[in-house]
């Protein structure tokens, strides 16, 4: 019993280490750069990532060992921290990034083929509520402003450790609505969650990344990892079904958004629903392997 406890202990104080903080890299005047470039045209800041992706590869290694990791898990061979495998990937967050600035700052070049729909609306039009969970994959965040398209209260937990004059920055450049990201946690954002969804409402969520809070040991990519589970505690206990979706970039400014089969969390536990949401989360990422950023230790 003491031996599983001090095991127990261990595990979280590991966990904690390897959580997951949301802050971005890349500093205040970096985003600066990028956003009055954009206002000459995306090629001229896509010219500008070229070279910001080399340098993040070449002299910036630690702030990409994450993605080396996974990259060398999924190519099932060792992929080095200088690599065009390595480029490949910060270049195509570095797209992803750009994208979502043009998005939100009102372009009509980014569009987005939404099928989500078709899954996601016959939920709200029954009445319930739906809990929307998705992964750190191509335009997730352009797809989770979709979202607001169905007139129902979006509500979205979450977690900003974000740098303010970051985030400020990017605020004073956007010009669509934006879903309130709710960082107070606890008991007030659960019961919160909980009304929405009682109130046929959506509560959208990540689920590919601990943060903190309830999680299962699942496998991913062969190895056990922590999946949050907070998302199915919460659609078990409201009586609701939950939707996984993701979203990932095909040609050029355009994306793709689609749902996997909803899952009843009444039927299935929540370490049920986490290892299925990984092992779609893989099959996803297999056939879109630079579209997955994740550049901290996914697997200790």
């Amino acid at each position: 019993m003491h031996f599983r406890a001090r095991r127990q202990d261990g595990l979280e104080e590991a966990l904690d280490k390897a959580r997951w903080t949301g802050k971005s890299y890349g500093g205040y005047w970096g985003n600066w750069c990028f956003l009055q470039l954009l206002k000459l045209g995306a090629l001229p800041a896509y010219g500008l990532l070229l070279f910001v992706a080399a340098y993040f590869v070449v002299f910036r290694r630690k702030a990409c060992e994450g993605g080396v990791k996974f990259l060398s898990k999924v190519e099932g061979r060792k992929i080095g921290a200088i690599s065009l495998e390595t480029y490949r990937l910060a270049f195509s967050f570095g797209v992803c990034l750009l994208d979502r600035a043009m998005a939100f700052s009102g372009s009509k070049k980014i569009k987005i083929d939404d099928e989500c729909e078709k899954t996601i609306k016959p939920i709200l039009e029954s009445g319930r509520g739906a809990v929307v969970v998705t992964a750190h994959v191509g335009g997730w965040e352009m797809a989770g402003a979709e979202l607001l398209k169905y007139g129902r209260r979006v509500f979205m937990p979450g977690t900003d450790g974000e740098d303010p004059r970051i985030r400020k920055l990017s605020e004073s450049a956007r010009k669509t609505k934006k879903i309130s990201v709710n960082v107070s946690g606890g008991a007030l954002s659960n019961i919160e969650a909980y009304s929405v969804l009682k109130g046929g409402g959506i509560v959208a969520m990540h689920a590919d990344r601990y943060a903190g809070g309830r999680f299962a040991r699942v496998k991913f990519l062969g190895e056990e990892v922590a999946a949050p589970t907070a998302a199915y505690w919460l659609a078990k206990a409201a009586g609701v079904p939950v939707v996984q979706t993701v979203c990932f970039r095909g040609k050029l400014f355009h994306y793709s958004a689609r749902a996997f089969p909803p899952m009843d969390a009444n039927l299935k536990t929540p370490n049920e629903c986490a290892s299925e949401f990984m092992s779609n989360l893989e099959s996803a990422i297999k056939a879109h392997k630079y579209q997955w950023f994740n550049f901290y230790d996914f697997w200790k």
